[in-house]
């Protein structure tokens, strides 16, 4: 059974999560006829235009990076109110749920699944991209065990919408390094902070810090000691607990500075536990390669002088943390922070009064009307600097822009847009009854022309000045400027056109038949006779129908006009000396 279509291209087939800012589902690509997911935006997310324009400069960054560790993000898409992501099909796990069901695991597969984020985060930190919002809610386990990390890059755009910030503050303050909550910005060291946080997560089933709140969460991590994994399972070896503690350091100078560096370290911790190796702390490559039995003490064997280096440091590290902070130090951070401010201010004086840049949004396919209200919160202008004939695109709409869709452009510049002008081809509209300046305007207005050679024939039916011929037809398809050629009526000759006698009462009749109708319309009959005009009849008929009416009129002719839906037909011309069926 198919499901809702968006962009005439993606089948929406299920529901997979539903989060603060994305609703995410499966769907088929019926172009490209392959599974993806489509991460669409929920209210009111949806209509924020700023917010879509970061989102896609987002994933612009990161377009160009292939790993297997990394899910690809490949456009960014609206459709009827609906904005989305388009992905990769990724069918798994959430590691989330993950460790909520199994946890804790193994040293082998906790160390195997960091390994995997490592190479993922290194991949992004070589093309200088940070991920931002490393945790267990972005990362999908396979079903064969491979992790993969997911909306690289994505954090950059909430800072564009009004809500989205605090909307995923609660699922990203558990893995939020020290210095991003004192108002520092995500880095590679930040990513490195998560994975050791993700890592203690695996080998204990439980935050290494947790309060109820977000905001105090992230206080811990500025605050609180980072713990010990072997606090909650002594198995798990002395290397691997410090591997954490430092992935997890306060500082960033203690921790690793990147995501290779930590890889590093995990591999050796791997290949140990795979060959049955000893490890002491700091790690070093083996000198040693004769195996020996996992479970000898390979893991908590270190020197005596590393051992007491590493508790000597922790010491004065504690001390440090927990007692008063020296004056100089208090004096070189206020100096510090005047130097900022004033660093700060002089930014804001310089470019508090210049229009930002702004991405241009994709206006193909809009309606003029449509791409205006698109691109009003952007403070852009539109301008149509050309209009091209199309047999399949209606009028109005746009098909070509610059700059493109993704382009930069200063608040206050101009998108220059070519416009459909619509088919080439155009239905010749029925002219009789019309004068010529009624015929001129609405020729006009759908690009025809009214020849100006305009013939007249007399008539005792049609009005003096009326159209009564067209050629070519009505309801013929022609090209644009065609010239339609028309004859009017010049009325009655001779004395065969009488005023008539205003004081003489006479009876008219007249018969019509409604057979160029396929539809009921609203038909009106107006009478002009020699004291003026008046409405003789108004009601709805039917294709096929015969009417005859009878009215009393002054002067020997009377001359009755018929409208269909307000819109004029024809009229017939009557006299009163013509002889007259008896009326009943």
């Amino acid at each position: 059974m198919s499901g809702p279509l968006l962009a005439d291209r993606y089948e929406v087939l299920q529901k997979l999560i539903e989060g603060p800012i994305f609703t995410i589902w499966s769907a088929r690509d019926r172009i490209t006829v392959k599974d993806v997911s489509l991460r669409i935006l929920n209210p009111p997310y949806n209509l924020e235009v700023p917010f879509h324009n970061a989102l896609q400069a987002a994933i612009g960054d990161v377009q160009t990076i292939k790993h297997p560790a990394i899910e690809r993000i490949t456009s960014f898409e609206t459709d009827d109110g609906k904005a989305f992501l388009v992905g990769e099909a990724v069918r798994g796990m959430s590691l989330t749920e993950r460790i909520r069901k199994l946890a804790p695991f193994s040293v082998p597969v906790a160390v195997g699944t960091a390994i995997t984020l490592c190479e993922a985060l290194a991949s992004l930190h070589r093309a200088g991209v940070v991920h931002g919002d490393v945790g267990t809610h972005n990362v999908t386990v396979l079903p064969e065990g491979t992790a993969i990390l997911q909306q690289s890059s994505v954090w950059t755009a909430y800072s564009s919408s009004k809500s989205a910030g605090p909307a995923v503050l609660p699922f990203m303050a558990p893995y939020l390094a020290p210095e991003i909550s004192t108002g520092q910005l995500p880095s590679a060291s930040s990513d490195v902070y998560a994975v050791g946080v993700i890592l203690f997560q695996l080998l204990t089933g439980q935050y290494p810090f947790f309060a109820e709140q977000p905001v105090a969460m992230a206080l811990k991590h500025v605050n609180d000691r980072v713990p010990s994994v072997r606090a909650a399972n002594q198995a798990i070896p002395v290397a691997l607990d410090e591997v954490i503690r430092k992935a997890m350091a306060k500082s960033r100078e203690d921790r690793y500075e990147s995501a290779v560096e930590l890889l590093s370290d995990l591999r050796m911790i791997q290949d140990a536990i795979r060959f049955g190796r000893s490890l002491a702390w700091p790690l070093s490559a083996p000198l040693n390669t004769e195996p020996s039995s996992i479970d000898e003490s390979m893991f908590e064997q270190e020197s005596v002088m590393a051992t007491e280096k590493k508790a000597a440091k922790r010491d004065k590290r504690d001390d440090y943390l927990e007692g008063e902070v020296p004056g100089w130090v208090k004096g070189v951070f206020v100096f510090l922070l005047a130097i900022v401010v004033m660093m700060v201010g002089t930014w804001i004086v310089q470019n508090l009064g210049k229009p930002k840049d702004v991405l241009v949004p994709d206006l193909n396919r809009l309606t003029i009307s449509n791409a205006e209200q698109a691109i009003k919160a952007l403070k852009l202008k539109l301008k149509v600097k050309a209009q091209e004939l199309n047999e399949t695109v209606p009028a109005d709409v746009i098909l070509d822009m610059d700059p493109t869709p993704g382009e930069k452009l200063r608040e206050g510049g101009t998108i220059y847009v070519t416009v459909s002008a619509g088919s080439k081809f155009v239905e010749v509209p029925d002219l009789r009854g019309m004068n010529g300046d009624e015929a001129k305007i609405l020729l006009e207005s759908l690009g025809l022309k009214l020849d100006d050679r305009i013939a007249q024939q007399p008539s005792r039916d049609v009005e003096e000045g009326m159209i009564m011929k067209q050629v070519p037809e009505p309801r013929t398809r022609v090209e644009r400027r065609t010239s339609i050629r028309a004859t009017t009526s010049s009325g009655r000759r001779g004395p065969d056109k009488p005023v008539g006698d205003s004081s003489q009462k006479y009876l008219y009749t007249i018969r019509i038949e409604l057979s160029d109708i396929t539809e009921e319309v609203l038909m009106r009959v107006d009478m002009t006779d020699s004291r003026g005009t008046k409405s003789i009849s108004e009601e709805l008929r039917q294709p096929g129908d015969i009417v005859e009416l009878t009215a009393e009129g002054y002067g020997d002719q009377a001359i009755f006009k018929i409208y269909y839906d307000g819109e004029p037909i024809t009229q017939i011309v009557k006299s009163a000396k013509e002889p007259e069926e008896e009326q009943p």
